[in-house]
């Protein structure tokens, strides 16, 4: 269960009046933010596979995904704190 589902499903146990917090980030809104994990080390192995032989783009570059650019496009998706 995700936090945010936690939180739905226990929302009358979480309930409070006031909560105070002395230290975190603050989104570009201005709005105080709590961050989970922060502290963690994340790591994975990833594999990309393609043909076995060379493809000739006028061929087959419009048919053929290319592993690379594949992986180039996934990356782009991830929200990665900066």
């Amino acid at each position: 269960m995700d936090i945010a589902a936690f939180i739905r499903a226990h929302r009358a146990l979480l309930r409070a009046d006031l909560v105070i917090t002395s230290d975190g980030p603050v989104a570009e809104n201005g709005r105080p933010t709590i961050e989970f994990g922060v502290r963690g080390v994340v790591s994975f192995e990833m594999q990309a596979r393609g043909a076995e032989r060379d493809l000739h783009s006028g061929n087959y570059g419009g048919i053929a995904p290319h592993p690379l650019w594949t992986l180039v496009h996934l990356l782009s998706t991830m929200n990665l704190a900066t």
